[in-house]
């Protein structure tokens, strides 16, 4: 997990060599406190119109705000049209 400038931004999900493996850059959209510990929270990021729901073990120590622009690694993800 790691900032993104906001001046080089692209959202989207792109898929890497590595089977089920996706960069996603997104925009961070909600940050909710999940309850115990006091100190972790749940973040949402929207990147297009898939939404990621992370954790504090995925954010390790890395604090961040509604509105920031964020790059990750998502891995063993599988992706799908709802439409078909």
């Amino acid at each position: 997990m790691k900032r993104v400038d906001y001046n080089a931004f692209n959202e989207g999900v792109v898929a890497l060599d590595e089977a089920e493996a996706f960069q996603v850059f997104g925009t961070v959209t909600a940050v909710m406190p999940p309850g115990e510990p006091s100190d972790s929270v749940i973040l949402s990021v929207a990147s297009g119109e898939a939404i990621f729901t992370l954790d504090r073990f995925d954010l390790g120590d890395t604090k961040l705000s509604v509105g920031e622009r964020v790059a990750f690694v998502a891995h063993e993800l599988s992706l799908w049209d709802e439409a078909i």
